[in-house]
């Protein structure tokens, strides 16, 4: 006879915990104007009057700083969700039977 324990963990996390430092900054002004109520359109206008470029060096568009601010948002709150699953000892009989 064995008891048998079975653990199960789920978690939703996110892969990588650090944002580069140089998309911080970016961040951090698409989430403060969008704080103070600028459209994504302001928004994208401001980023490129200060110069900012996008990750692949292109300049920002409406529909773009949408997807960048609900990317924030889904990532804020995968941090805020973790779900953990244990389920119940399972007792396990064997029976030692020679044939």
């Amino acid at each position: 006879m064995f008891c048998e324990f079975e653990v199960q963990i789920e978690a939703e996390h996110l892969g990588l915990n650090y944002i580069p430092e140089r998309n911080q900054e970016r961040h951090q002004i698409i989430q403060s104007l969008t704080w103070h109520r600028y459209t994504l359109t302001e928004i994208a206008a401001y980023l490129n009057r200060i110069g900012l470029k996008t990750p692949r060096g292109k300049t920002y568009y409406a529909k773009l700083v949408g997807v960048t601010r609900d990317k924030l948002l889904r990532r804020k709150k995968r941090r805020e969700k973790v779900v953990v699953k244990v389920s119940e000892p399972v007792l396990v009989y064997i029976r030692n039977t020679l044939y």
